[in-house]
């Protein structure tokens, strides 16, 4: 369960950054 939910975490903080740092430049 743990190790699910430390992939799972993982992608999903990978996945912000992503939008954090493109989101600025489509808005």
């Amino acid at each position: 369960m743990g190790k699910k939910t430390s992939s799972a975490d993982g992608i999903l903080i990978l996945t912000m950054l992503m939008f954090q740092s493109i989101g600025p430049l489509f808005l």
